[in-house]
């Protein structure tokens, strides 16, 4: 089993050799090529020593915490949700939080629409017409388990468990879970297939692969406590997006305010899209293509 250290190497795996021992040429030091990135791990981006989790304001007891607001939002950013007698009344951003800095999508400021909407579906549902007829009961939790596990023996007994194919979508917080079901109703079939991924995630890895060689991630000092005022964050000359409108898109690990903060401290912008965008509009450089 590979030992690894656990001193200020972050974690480098101890080898039995080094270049200087093997006749191999030395590689950069990834901390001297990436110092804001290390260092500002070992200074901890968000320190919450002596943070408060709620208290009372003008009324409401407010909670701090973390959102996701769905769909494909994988960026968990720090809010401040105000509640007065058991009702959540408004959401704002966390200004403490260093990641999003109080700034919330119009996804995360909806929240409370979405929470108490009408039609917001809060019990299970076994349809009661024919399909396509949208007709459905609500039924309580035990018996829509017995509903599925009937079917699914009903299922099994006529074909057999490969029948079943367990899949999951781009939430990534569950990709333990998918295989295990699929084990455990003995069904070799199981993916990480990535439904609504398939329409938005698994593209852009395919063509960041193809314009650039690799996914990546771009550096917008997000790693630093400081963020933008670190002096040893370097602002990029120029940025390139390429079929991204990223003030509403706040893509899978980049909030769409970062590049606009880097905007105002003269990033200049060439864009790639069919479409004429407010990315585009404000770019050095727009390419619309058909």
């Amino acid at each position: 089993m590979t030992e690894f250290a656990t001193d200020d190497t972050l974690g480098t795996p101890d080898a039995p050799e080094t270049p200087e021992t093997s006749g191999t040429p030395a590689t950069p030091d990834a901390r001297d090529t990436f110092p804001l990135y290390f260092d500002s791990v070992l200074e901890t981006a968000d320190d919450p020593t002596g943070r408060k989790w709620t208290w009372e304001e003008d009324g409401y007891t407010v909670y701090r915490s973390h959102a996701r607001t769905g769909p494909g939002c994988h960026d968990n950013c720090g809010v401040l949700l105000y509640v007065k007698d058991g009702v959540l009344e408004k959401i704002e951003g966390d200004e403490e939080n260093p990641y999003n800095q109080g700034r919330l999508c119009l996804r995360c400021l909806a929240f409370k629409e979405m929470l108490y909407h009408p039609d917001r579906l809060r019990h299970p549902l076994i349809r009661s017409g024919e399909r396509g007829q949208n007709r459905w009961r609500e039924v309580s939790w035990d018996e829509a388990y017995d509903y599925i596990e009937e079917n699914l023996r009903r299922v099994f007994s006529l074909y057999g468990p490969e029948t079943l194919y367990v899949a999951k979508g781009t939430g990534r917080d569950t990709n333990g879970y998918y295989a295990r079901i699929a084990e455990s109703l003995g069904s070799p079939n199981s993916s990480g297939a990535f439904f609504c991924g398939s329409s938005c995630y698994l593209p852009r890895i395919a063509s960041a692969g193809l314009k650039a060689g690799a996914m990546f991630v771009s550096d917008y000092s997000q790693n630093s406590p400081l963020r933008f005022d670190d002096p040893r964050f370097q602002v990029p000359e120029c940025t390139m997006v390429w079929g991204n409108n990223f003030p509403v898109a706040n893509s899978d690990g980049t909030l769409g305010w970062w590049l606009l903060e880097c905007m105002k401290r003269g990033t200049k912008i060439i864009t790639i899209d069919p479409k004429l965008t407010w990315v585009a509009a404000h770019s050095e450089i727009f390419l619309q293509i058909r």
